[in-house]
């Protein structure tokens, strides 16, 4: 299964005012992107957007046009409930079912508890023939104020799931030991898991990747940077002060985007990526408008 390590952008999604989505600024946005990625998530609930049903079957009807079908990329079916998120797995089937490179991802714990969930998951497979990543981030289910007892998939249902073969990898946001935990739940089996937290990779890197939301902002960066700590063929080599300095570059982005994520659609417009925006933030912090200089030099 070509399941990609190194870099994962879960690319923006630009809404206009309308509601619509904006497909000259999104198709910009992959363009800038997509030189440096090892794989793209669309419609992604890790940018905790409030993106509907009707909205993701837009991007994914646009990525079906735009995209060059070499790149892996993640196409996340999470919607509101579990009909709509089967329903929009229906969708995904009749366009991308057949692609080598295109993998579904699932949010389960946004819509549904632990309970019945590897049957849920095998009706997905069922419905779409596709493999399926899995995301487990007990932060955002805690934001959402979801009324589910638990926040993480249970490991005892992850080793259920996992004994079948269509899961092959998971975002993973949470404690080190829930890692370890699942981690001894495959039993060897061969499996990914991709570092749902752009500070938790900076300072411990899974052997998968990053899925880094900066990385719509800063994608060469955060390419050198993730090629290097985990050592990927065809990778600039960089000394070790070096890597350290994209490190702390990359941090330093992280906390001002995470607290203000409109902040990267200013820099993507001052790095001319996009045209213009229908608002423009207030209060540009002074490291910030440095930091977008140094990523357009």
């Amino acid at each position: 299964m070509p399941l990609p390590k190194g870099l994962i952008c879960p690319i923006l999604l630009p809404i206009k005012k309308s509601g619509k989505l904006d497909r000259i600024k999104f198709t910009s946005i992959w363009n800038y992107i997509m030189p440096w990625v090892s794989g793209i998530s669309i419609g992604s609930s890790i940018l905790e957007m409030e993106i509907n049903f009707e909205e993701k079957k837009e991007v994914f009807k646009l990525v079906s046009n735009i995209w060059d079908k070499k790149t892996p990329i993640f196409l996340d079916i999470t919607c509101e409930n579990e009909y709509l998120t089967l329903e929009l797995a229906r969708f995904v089937a009749e366009i991308f079912s057949r692609e080598t490179y295109a993998f579904l991802e699932v949010f389960p714990l946004l819509y549904r508890g632990n309970r019945g969930l590897p049957q849920h998951l095998e009706g997905i497979y069922k419905i779409t023939q596709m493999p399926i990543i899995l995301v487990n981030h007990p932060k955002m289910v805690s934001r959402k104020k979801m009324l589910f007892k638990h926040k993480n998939i249970r490991t005892a249902i992850f080793k259920r799931i996992c004994k079948e073969g269509y899961v092959y990898a998971m975002i993973f946001q949470g404690k080190l030991n829930r890692f370890f935990n699942y981690q001894r739940a495959l039993h060897g089996r061969e499996f990914l898991f991709y570092e749902g937290d752009e500070a938790t990779f900076l300072k411990q890197p899974t052997t998968a990747g990053v899925v880094a939301i900066t990385s719509n902002l800063a994608p060469n960066w955060w390419q050198k940077a993730v090629s290097n700590m985990l050592n990927l063929k065809k990778t600039e080599h960089m000394d070790t002060q070096t890597l350290l300095v994209y490190g702390q570059r990359l941090r330093a982005l992280h906390e001002i985007c995470a607290s203000r994520p409109s902040l990267i659609y200013w820099g993507l417009r001052e790095l001319g990526v996009l045209d213009g925006l229908e608002e423009v933030p207030r209060d540009i912090p002074t490291n910030f408008k440095k930091m977008i200089e140094e990523i357009g030099r």
